[in-house]
């Protein structure tokens, strides 16, 4: 009797002593304490203008929201994706944590985003070589940045009709503009399919573009082919590495020929935006020019497609390609 008499007297107590806390304004719930530590990243650090990385947070206690910030800097913040401004900047940014029932409100150290602007790529600039009659026609040179340049032309298969050799060499005083260039005849029944030049990547190696969105190219021919004001070169850009064992390589082309605008040294600027891809090959798994242009490039070329030559009846006709100056630009 004692013992349930006692268990009774304890529970009333209990509830004297809740009720006795409620009634003093106070809470049996404990009080929201700090979260651990909230730290706030950022997928790249080191932006170009207007290029875009992804933020996300560690740590952290309880379920309150996440939301970013920007102390300084002019960037701007979509949700988890941070955009650069227009121009170089330095940029704060942090994270905060909601507070919820468990946790007090919580803030990320700053984490500082540098945006620099975008800059032009060289890709050649002149042009070195012997004069082909010096050299029993040799066609090879190296841009003044260490690059080698080459002309070719391709027959069809089992084609015997290959074209006259009639020029080529370099020049730095071509209406002021440095370019190498060739020509040759061709008969307007020949099966010869393109012509084209290449400029290699400085030092024969590989350029790697980082926010660039235009080639800037100087192509012409010679006045025959020039004048008529017709779609005539077709520019391509080559990635360097091969695949198939060397037999091919990744190629994105200009969206359209260029049409010469007027007789003489020309320079063009191609959107990059514009290409298409020429030639992605087998066992490469690409399949947008944005992948092409994202690999490290090795190679310009500039041909010349049989369709768009020039051709006088049926003897031989002139048929050339200058190569001036390249580069990305912003």
């Amino acid at each position: 009797m004692n013992f349930v008499s006692n268990r009774w007297l304890l529970s009333a107590a209990s509830i004297s002593v809740a009720a006795l806390v409620a009634a003093c304004g106070g809470s049996s719930t404990p009080p929201p304490v700090a979260q651990t530590t909230l730290v706030v990243a950022a997928t790249k650090t080191a932006l170009k203008t207007g290029q875009t990385s992804t933020l996300s947070t560690t740590g952290g206690s309880g379920s309150g929201a996440v939301t970013f910030s920007v102390a300084s800097g002019g960037c701007v913040i979509s949700g988890t994706t941070l955009t650069a401004p227009n121009s170089a900047a330095t940029c704060s940014v942090t994270a905060s944590k909601a507070a919820d029932t468990a946790y007090l409100a919580a803030s990320a150290t700053p984490i500082t985003i540098n945006v620099s602007a975008i800059t032009a790529v060289t890709f050649s600039t002149a042009y070195s070589s012997a004069d082909a009659d010096t050299v029993n026609y040799s066609r090879a040179g190296r841009s003044i940045e260490g690059g080698a340049f080459n002309w070719y032309q391709d027959s069809a298969p089992g084609a015997s009709d290959w074209s006259q050799f009639w020029w080529n060499g370099v020049s730095a005083t071509t209406e002021n503009v440095p370019n190498f260039y060739f020509g040759l005849g061709f008969a307007s029944t020949t099966s010869v399919p393109y012509i084209g030049a290449f400029v290699k990547a400085p030092s024969d190696g590989s350029i790697t573009l980082d926010g660039q969105t235009k080639l800037k190219i100087a192509v012409w021919g010679n006045d025959e082919v020039t004048s008529r004001k017709l779609p005539t070169f077709r520019v391509f850009v080559q990635a360097k590495d091969s695949y198939q064992s060397g037999a091919c390589f990744l190629e994105a082309e200009a969206g359209s020929l260029i049409t010469p605008a007027a007789i003489g040294a020309q320079t063009y600027t191609l959107n990059l935006s514009d290409f298409k891809i020429k030639n992605n090959c087998t066992g490469s798994n690409v399949t947008t020019v944005a992948e092409i242009l994202a690999k490290p490039i090795g190679a310009i070329h500039v041909q010349l497609l049989k369709a768009n030559m020039y051709f006088s009846g049926t003897a031989l006709s002139a048929n050339g390609i200058n190569v001036g100056p390249i580069s990305f630009q912003p």
